[in-house]
């Protein structure tokens, strides 16, 4: 349970990366005491003003992802603090993860086990860390909790006054099994459930799950994943009103581009209703990309950002999309790597970065491009007011090429556009529509009920060169980026051909 290379001296520890230090033996006896610098200007020693949480302070410890080398030591020179102030600079509410108090079961880790905590307390510790994150992040000194009060307190005094914004905690990550669910995370909600501060209920928690496609629920095969079955049995036993209750469930899968395409309408058929009852669980996908085609993201460069592994993940983000009752949150990884390959684990991030340049993958203008283009409601064309036509000799479905690095080699029958509409308030209907296939694609997009005005906003991401193996590099970093052009038509229908291997975004403008 002690030192070594999966014991607790390697457990992160979010109040060791704001300089907290020990003031008791309870479970939560932290503080953030004052550092006062000594000056000399005029050979006389003096001190200067108190400072907080300077990077000093911080506790180090090693990281067991690199078997305590140096390079992966967690000096927390970047902490929770600076995490806040950058998702704030952005405009993004910060997602935070807790450590949950059983140690890591990834692929660095051979003895996973419950950890003791900062003051032996075992998960109660844990469990106040948490809340204690919570009261730093959101908490008022004016309020009548002592505890939210203080941690408030040293929010204020590291410079930041105002709270920030928090919705969502994770609890642990990559975590799953039976030690996690009942000895950890159920505890987590029993306590959170119990607490009077309504600060603490106001953050929803994110459960793990386990690691791989697989672990999501597939209603067809009626296989659910270990959060599922986890939140079912809680459910179950009459401990909480319905499985939503259990938390937000954190999916993760790092696969072979040919798998995200097959799994597009993974949330299409997910449960809603349980017993004639709506109470249908959240999702976040927390950690997804299309990699090298192993079960575990890295270490290979064979479709290393090619412009097909942005169009699957393209193609699995209009599934996020339009399942957005269910997928409430979706984050790529990994984000940052080095273009060194002697010190970048990762070969599928989104951006890679040199000291002067910085490449965006076509990965990264996905992303940007889906971001930037959200509606306020989903259209369906079930609901009849959206419909896609092709012309009679269409063939909606193809056989993926041949993959030797997928997990099942040969025929992978997959539609060849995927797509999902969207509505703004404004009157502005978004369209975004992906081609995972080697041809182009004529197609119309009727819009009844509405008047269209006649003209559209066209996006393009596609490769000039027509091959899907194309990508972004140092030396051409512009080899696939949007272009943008106006489009006009007449009546309520939009003809429009979609290159081979292409990804388009049609803007139209309607009124109801």
């Amino acid at each position: 349970e002690g030192n070594g290379a999966w014991g607790e001296d390697c457990a992160f520890d979010w109040k060791n990366s704001i300089g907290a230090v020990k003031t008791g033996t309870n479970a939560g006896d932290d503080d953030v005491p004052a550092l006062t610098y000594k000056v000399n200007t005029d050979g006389t020693t003096k001190d200067g003003a108190a400072t907080y949480g300077e990077q000093i302070t911080r506790t180090p410890n090693p990281n067991l992802w690199g078997g305590n080398s140096q390079y992966y030591d967690l000096d927390y020179a970047i902490g929770f603090y600076e995490y806040f102030l950058l998702c704030e600079s952005v405009g993004a509410s910060a997602v935070p993860v807790v450590n949950c108090g059983y140690s890591c079961q990834g692929g660095a880790a051979s003895d996973p086990h419950l950890l003791q905590g900062r003051h032996g307390k075992g998960v109660a510790d844990f469990i106040q860390d948490a809340k204690d994150l919570i009261y730093f992040a959101k908490g008022s000194v004016d309020s009548s909790d002592p505890v939210e009060a203080k941690w408030a307190r040293i929010r204020t005094n590291l410079g930041h006054p105002a709270p920030f914004k928090m919705d969502y905690l994770g609890i642990g990550n990559e975590q799953f099994g039976s030690i996690y669910y009942n000895d950890c995370y159920e505890k987590f909600l029993v306590d959170f459930a119990a607490e009077e501060n309504e600060l603490v209920r106001s953050v929803k928690p994110i459960v793990g799950n386990g690691m791989f496609l697989e672990n999501c629920e597939n209603p067809e095969s009626k296989k659910f994943g270990t959060a599922q079955v986890a939140a079912r049995n809680y459910w179950g036993d009459g401990k909480i009103a319905a499985v939503s209750d259990y938390g937000v469930h954190d999916q993760h899968y790092y696969v072979n581009y040919t798998e995200l395409i097959e799994n597009t309408h993974l949330y299409d058929s997910y449960l809603r209703e349980i017993d004639d009852e709506q109470q249908y669980y959240e999702v976040f996908v927390g950690e997804y990309s299309a990699n090298d085609g192993g079960r575990v993201a890295g270490f290979g460069s064979y479709h290393q950002n090619e412009l097909i592994t942005a169009l699957a993940e393209a193609a699995m983000m209009t599934g996020f999309e339009r399942n957005g009752d269910v997928v409430k949150l979706a984050a790529y990884a990994p984000m940052f790597g080095s273009v060194n390959d002697a010190v970048n684990q990762w070969k599928t991030d989104m951006m890679y970065y040199t000291n002067t340049q910085i490449v965006r993958t076509a990965n990264y203008y996905v992303q940007q491009l889906f971001m930037h283009n959200q509606g306020d409601h989903i259209l369906s064309p079930a609901w009849g007011n959206l419909e896609v036509a092709y012309a009679d000799s269409f063939e909606p479905t193809f056989a993926l090429p041949a993959d030797t690095q997928a997990p099942v080699v040969g025929e992978h029958i997959v539609d060849k556009l995927h797509y999902v509409a969207s509505m703004m308030e404004d009157g502005t209907l978004i369209f975004k529509v992906v081609n995972v296939s080697g041809g182009s694609i004529k197609f119309n997009v009727n819009v009844s009920g509405a008047t269209a005005s006649g003209y559209a906003e066209v996006i393009e991401l596609y490769s000039k060169s027509g091959d899907r193996a194309v990508k972004n590099t140092l030396q051409n970093p512009d080899e696939i980026v949007p272009t943008s052009f106006t489009a006009g038509f007449t009546g309520n229908s939009m003809g429009y051909e979609i290159k081979p291997y292409g990804l388009a975004i049609l803007r139209i403008n309607v009124k109801g």
